[in-house]
């Protein structure tokens, strides 16, 4: 096919045996797929010479003539982000992952880990608490992605390694991809040139930000920013949730987090001490944090006085004496330089009497106004550089002790449950809302909500919340999942949460 696309007007400098392979492996896929999904319309009408020419000879005047680069494309050479919303299409398993050991939970029931978009269905079926992620070691789970141009490798974590292990991941299955990163791709790379096996291009996935698309979407970079998941398809330990849509079920009280302030624990071990015991982290209500707050300000305004008159006393042991005898010198003073020396021994006189005002009104006696403006002037100044001093010591005095300072987060909690849908089933010609036992509830704890946002989060209003994470270390039976898989998770904000708020009915 290469001669005949130079003889159809290709030029040979761009047009290479890799390019050429490349593509034309994508082209026999893809139209073989047609053929094969739809034997009856498509079956040896699509898979011909000509079709096959015509598809190179497209891609040859996107690809190069116009370089209208394919996402997969644009991600290698660093001119596009890895964190796109995605659809790409697994071409190969590469490695699988080791399955230790598996729980006798898992011969009767599967777990819906990967759910379709804005749907509770997923990859398996099943109870939500059914298996442990941990059931599964996921180190060496990878397969190959493609976005119909190009392939890169893609590394799964335990949650997407635990589907692939089930064979829920299946090659020819496309994938709705959000927030994955990418390694290996230094300075940028050509999709076509030779790939460094130790440290290939290679994409990670997490399960919460992985669906699986319908077999029509197209592949490539999608229009939307992302896509909506249900509180029922989210796992911990399984990466951000692209978007959730839910609703507000209870609202709790603000609360405050106190966190401990201590020293660097470097320093303890640098000087052979052992270190105390860290002190627990305390919540409180608004009434209790207003009183620790008042506490913590009279335990500070204490301690600075008592630091201000120590160093107040440091300050003021400099030598107050007459000034250290001069021998005259024989060469004639000028009038400025007598002037001064005159200035200096009533600065001398004033300060050791400072005390004493009326001590201080005897020396300035019979003084002229301009000798007076003068020694009330450098005192000025030396007395203002003195209580700059004071309040920077001060301050780093306060900045290097721990228990003059105060780490408090304020923080609301929310129990969402998901938006309810229309479901498929029809009753008496119309379409019925989900049943509510089908909607997944969650714990939310937003961290330093503003004022305009704790103003619009009421109970009953409806909410599209982008980039919340999980919290880890959950368990899904027992104290956080019942039975029946109908459990809250525990989800958290972070600085990237975005809130859309939107209408109810």
């Amino acid at each position: 096919f290469k001669d005949a696309l130079l003889r159809w007007g290709a030029q040979t400098k761009l047009l290479t045996e890799e390019w050429v392979s490349c593509h034309y492996a994508q082209v026999i896929w893809k139209l073989a797929s047609y053929e094969r999904a739809f034997p009856k319309q498509l079956g040896r009408r699509v898979l011909t010479h000509t079709t096959i020419f015509n598809q190179l000879c497209l891609r040859y005047r996107r690809d190069i003539d116009r370089v209208e680069s394919s996402i997969l494309r644009s991600i290698l050479e660093r001119n596009n982000l890895p964190s796109c919303n995605l659809v790409l299409c697994v071409s190969e398993i590469l490695t699988l992952p080791v399955i230790p050991r598996i729980t006798p939970i898992l011969s009767s029931t599967s777990v819906a880990v990967i759910g379709t978009v804005e749907g509770t269905g997923g990859l398996g079926s099943g109870s939500r608490g059914s298996t442990d992620a941990a059931d599964f070691t996921a180190t060496a789970a990878e397969v190959e992605l493609t976005d119909g141009w190009y392939k890169i490798r893609a590394r799964l974590d335990s949650v997407l390694a635990g589907v692939l292990a089930r064979g829920k991941v299946f090659v020819g299955l496309k994938l709705r991809v959000f927030g994955a990163k990418a390694t290996g791709l230094g300075q940028g790379k050509s999709p076509l040139e030779e790939v460094d096996l130790t440290d290939p291009p290679r994409l990670w996935l997490s399960g919460n930000s992985t669906r699986r698309a319908p077999w029509d979407t197209p592949l490539g970079l999608q229009r939307k920013p992302c896509f909506v998941v249900n509180i029922m398809s989210v796992r911990p330990n399984a990466g951000i949730i692209p978007a959730l849509d839910v609703i507000i079920l209870r609202r709790y009280p603000k609360l405050y987090l106190e966190t401990p302030v201590t020293d660097d624990p470097d320093d303890g071990n640098a000087q052979g001490h052992a270190h105390p015991p860290q002190q627990p982290k305390v919540i409180r209500v608004k009434r209790e944090e207003q009183l620790a707050k008042r506490k913590h300000q009279e335990k500070v305004s204490i301690a600075l006085e008592a630091k201000r008159l120590d160093l107040e006393k440091e300050l003021s042991r400099d030598p107050q004496g007459p000034p250290p005898y001069k021998r005259r010198s024989l060469m004639k003073k000028t009038p400025d330089e007598e002037e001064e020396e005159q200035l200096d021994a009533l600065v001398a006189r004033v300060e050791a009497r400072q005390h004493d005002s009326d001590a201080i009104s005897e020396v300035l006696d019979g003084q002229s106004p301009h000798m007076r403006k003068a020694v009330t002037d450098h005192l000025e100044k030396k007395w203002r550089e003195r209580g700059e001093l004071l309040a920077q010591k001060l301050d780093e005095y306060r900045k290097q002790t721990p228990s003059l300072q105060r780490k408090v987060t304020k923080f609301l909690r929310l129990l969402v449950a998901d938006a309810p849908v229309l479901s498929s089933r029809k009753s008496a010609g119309s379409y019925v809302l989900a049943s509510p036992n089908k909607l997944g509830q969650a714990r939310l704890t937003i961290w330093n909500p503003d004022k305009d946002l704790l103003a619009s989060l009421k109970e009953g209003t409806r909410f599209r919340v982008y980039g919340l994470t999980p919290l880890a270390n959950q368990r899904e039976r027992g104290d956080s999942f019942n039975s029946s898989g109908t459990g809250t998770i525990q989800l958290s904000s972070s600085r990237n949460t975005r809130w859309k708020p939107l209408r109810t009915g």
